[in-house]
């Protein structure tokens, strides 16, 4: 396992696409990424969170994601 090391520039542009991203499009990432650990949160609750949160967990999964933020980009 390598580490990457997310660069400012990186870590704005990805901040900024999740920023405009709506709950659909979010969850549709949270599905996609391949983490090092299960992702195991539930229809219901992905659809209850408020979409800031959301956004805040898709950001904190697409930072321990395989590949790091690339695999958010």
């Amino acid at each position: 396992m390598s580490i990457h090391t997310v660069t400012d520039d990186e870590l704005d542009k990805l901040i900024t696409r999740l920023a405009s991203m709506g709950r659909q499009d979010l969850k549709a990432m949270l599905d996609s990424l391949k983490t090092r650990f299960p992702l195991d949160f539930t229809d219901d609750f992905l659809a209850d969170i408020p979409v800031d949160k959301l956004r805040h967990v898709t950001l904190a999964a697409c930072l321990h994601a395989d590949g790091a933020v690339r695999s958010c980009a």
